[in-house]
């Protein structure tokens, strides 16, 4: 028998206090939007990764479906949930380019998120986990404290301008991933990009696991972009305009 389902209102959100402190905006637009949605929860309580392997083989297109360990969710969470759902609205979601959009500017989320908490000084359990997995893939696929370091600096010096360079370099590495013509030449533009310094962050977000998810999810080519460049402009302008998207889809899923 599967677990009951609960909305975001039923679940404590951890940290959501510190992000509040810190005065990160995306926090109460996301809770606003995953909420405006109904977006259902499904909770293992006791489990330790299991939620992660339901949600890669149980993900649907418009469902506002997550599987969550343990009994509540983290506010890094709900903004990576929010930014999913965002996209999805803006673009239709009906095509693979723009699950990858979703996915990319999602999980770069954490880099704005760290360089917001660290301005306002804040200590969280997120910073503290993220931190130690970039030191660790930082170590193993690129030049290790150095290049961590420097990296940070850049986080913590334009938060909102490194998210989106992040995001970018994401979606490009993914790209030959998704629907190669042959081995050799997606090898080859992988090694172009592996030489890049955002390099570590491909192994840190498992993003092998995206694209096995979106091949498994459109099985072929769509020669229509499905208007990802549009809502990648719209988003990624800048952070006025990103937050302003947000504030544009609560107060229309709440008209």
């Amino acid at each position: 028998m599967s677990p009951a389902w609960v909305t975001l209102d039923d679940l404590p959100i951890y940290e959501e206090d510190l992000f509040l402190e810190a005065g990160i905006e995306l926090v109460p637009l996301a809770k606003a939007l995953v909420q405006c949605n109904h977006t259902r929860f499904t909770r293992f309580p006791h489990s330790k990764g299991i939620a992660r392997i339901v949600n890669l083989l149980e993900w649907e297109a418009h469902a506002y479906h997550e599987f969550l360990d343990g009994d509540g969710i983290f506010a890094d969470q709900v903004v990576h949930v929010a930014i999913h759902q965002a996209v999805d609205k803006m673009t239709g979601g009906r095509h693979p380019e723009n699950m990858l959009l979703a996915e990319a500017l999602a999980s770069s989320s954490d880099v704005y998120l760290i360089g917001l908490l660290s301005r306002a000084g804040c200590e969280t359990d997120f910073m503290a986990e993220t931190l130690e997995s970039l030191g660790s893939y930082f170590e193993m696929y690129g030049e290790g404290e150095s290049q961590l370091a420097a990296f940070l600096e850049r986080v913590l010096a334009r938060p909102f301008e490194t998210m989106v360079a992040v995001a970018d370099y994401l979606y490009e590495f993914c790209m030959p991933l998704l629907y190669p013509d042959s081995v050799s030449e997606m090898a080859a533009q992988l090694r172009e990009l592996e030489s890049q310094p955002f390099y570590p962050l491909i192994h840190h977000y498992n993003t092998t696991n995206w694209v096995l998810t979106i091949r498994g999810t459109y099985p072929q080519w769509y020669p229509d972009s499905g208007g990802t460049a549009e809502v990648r402009k719209q988003l990624c302008g800048d952070e006025a305009h990103f937050l302003a998207a947000f504030r544009e889809l609560v107060l229309d899923l709440r008209a």
